[in-house]
């Protein structure tokens, strides 16, 4: 009975700093002002750390998570554009009609 007690306190033990560390998938505890109460102002709550921390683009009238993402996608999307673009890419392949459809589109000179 004395060696159960043992391994159950050793596997607690060992456990606990484990689950400790793991984050909550989706929750973002920094974006988060504690110091307002939850029923008071959820918005605040939830919110608050992540609405101080952000600044507005000044070419932009607000400014999210999924506006960051598109950015994000956006961005991406064009260099692999420009890189379709740059290759010489076997005919017929995606990646050359990829690259000569750009490559129309910014011949200004035609």
């Amino acid at each position: 009975m004395r060696s159960i007690r043992l391994a159950v306190a050793l596997t607690v033990a060992i456990a606990a700093p484990l689950a400790a560390q793991q984050p909550i998938p989706g929750l973002d505890a920094a974006g988060m002002d504690r110091s307002v109460r939850p029923g008071d102002d959820f918005f605040g709550y939830a919110n608050g750390g992540w609405v101080r921390a952000s600044v507005i683009p000044a070419d932009r009238s607000a400014i999210g998570a999924f506006s960051i993402a598109a950015q994000r996608a956006d961005t991406q999307l064009a260099q692999v554009v420009r890189d379709a673009a740059a290759a010489n890419a076997a005919h017929g392949t995606d990646v050359q009609r990829i690259g000569d459809f750009y490559t129309s589109y910014r011949d200004t000179a035609a």
